[in-house]
């Protein structure tokens, strides 16, 4: 072996040995507070990441739904008392069932028939009793149809944001139901850009899962919003 090389091995190796000398000679707690600086640094960029994405995220887009086949309202065309309650809440009717017996308030003794405007199962409202005093447009039950029902839906954005999905992609909704907030998946049917809507597309999905949800008011639009993924932050990833 040439006498530079031998040389140049022995440089190193006695700088190696130096480098290993001073980092057993640390103290303990010095080593320690080292390890904290590199964790504190990746936690600490993990939380700038989860702030910075929470800054720029996308603005909320809510959405219309309307629930298919629909709930057809009970109501009466002048203000009438209710004489006779004749199905309960539950029921199931067809279309032209007496549901309840009215009477007229000037004349008791002229009495009307208030029948089911179409077939399913009858939900009622507080004021569906005897005795109770009703007018029109007040809605004092509603038939709920059998067939398992559809959520159609749709929500606006501009050409940008709606180029990013595709017809037939899943997206995921929150809506009302009840007194519950929930998260369910539709499947978004077409899109579509207006020619008179400058910018802005249609985007149309559905719902089809929706038997188990339960509506305070069936018959009104339903609002939701469009829920969009979230950067997440995992340590197993960054370790």
């Amino acid at each position: 072996m040439p006498a530079n090389q031998i040389s140049q091995n022995a440089t190193e190796n006695e700088f190696s040995e130096e480098v290993d000398y001073i980092l057993s000679s640390l103290p303990r707690w010095l080593k320690r507070w080292n390890l904290y600086v590199i964790l504190s640094m990746f936690i600490g960029g993990g939380i700038i990441i989860l702030v910075v994405s929470q800054l720029v995220r996308k603005p909320v887009v809510y959405t219309k739904m309307q629930v298919y086949p629909g709930a057809l309202k009970v109501s009466v065309d002048k203000v009438s008392g209710i004489k006779e309650i004749l199905h309960k809440q539950g029921s199931l009717l067809k279309s032209g069932d007496t549901i309840a017996r009215l009477y007229d308030l000037e004349n008791p003794q002229l009495t009307s028939i208030l029948r089911s405007p179409g077939s399913g199962r009858l939900k009622t409202y507080h004021n569906y009793q005897p005795n109770a005093i009703v007018r029109p447009g007040q809605v004092i039950a509603v038939v709920e149809s059998t067939h398992k029902k559809t959520i159609l839906g749709e929500f606006k954005l501009d050409n940008v944001q709606a180029s990013q999905y595709k017809e037939g992609q899943k997206i995921r909704i929150e809506i009302k139901a009840g007194q519950k907030t929930m998260t369910i998946d539709g499947i978004l049917q077409e899109i579509v850009y207006p020619a008179g809507d400058q910018g802005q597309a249609i985007l149309y999905y559905e719902i089809s899962d929706v038997d188990q949800l339960s509506f305070s008011d069936p018959t009104q639009q339903l609002q939701g919003r469009l829920i969009e993924k979230k950067m997440s932050l995992s340590l197993n990833a960054i370790f």
